[in-house]
């Protein structure tokens, strides 16, 4: 059985890759595989989220 997670675990900083590698973890005992897709919304690949969150406001 394969679980897929929806994510952004691309940002930049540690803390997001470890959750996801967590998560992965934790998943595995349950599914035998596991697949993560990135996502991420258009125009906001290597902002942050608080660049992110600030353009949005901005509209």
């Amino acid at each position: 059985m394969q679980a897929a997670v929806i994510t952004l675990y691309r940002a930049s900083n540690y803390d997001t890759r470890l959750q996801a590698f967590a998560t992965q973890e934790k998943l595995r005992q349950y599914f035998g595989d596991v697949v993560f897709i990135d996502y991420c919304r258009q125009g906001t690949y290597g902002l942050s989220l608080v660049e992110t969150s600030a353009k949005e406001e901005a509209r």
